[in-house]
């Protein structure tokens, strides 16, 4: 009896969740990068567009029209003047979930990471 229970509430559950508790939504990049003169761009599905406010919000909703979507801001050596208009436009236009996948800088060679302490 506890198990058939326990397994409906599960089932119930899912249904309210949406599913998601099964399936880990895909993550959907947008990848970013910089030209030799200074323009930031983003190639969104295959599509690269200039990183301006204007460009990303109108184009956006066409190239990835799930506003729920797991979307993942990338790219190497990229200013923060290019991640945050890309950012204020997500969040302009209401997407959801916004993560970011850049490499950590470089340590400067005179700091010092001390060992963990023994336990």
């Amino acid at each position: 009896m506890t198990g058939k229970l326990i397994a409906s509430s599960f089932v119930v559950g899912l249904v309210l969740q949406g599913g998601t508790a099964i399936a880990k939504q895909a993550r959907t990049y947008i990848d970013l990068s910089v030209t030799a003169d200074g323009t930031c761009l983003a190639k969104i599905v295959n599509e690269t567009i200039p990183i301006t406010q204007h460009d990303l919000e109108a184009r956006l909703p066409a190239l990835l029209p799930k506003r729920n979507a797991n979307i993942g801001l990338r790219g190497e050596d990229t200013p923060y003047r290019c991640v945050a208009v890309v950012l204020s436009s997500l969040r302009r236009l209401k997407y959801e979930t916004i993560g970011f996948d850049f490499p950590p800088p470089p340590l400067n060679p005179d700091i010092k990471i001390p060992d963990p302490a023994p336990q």
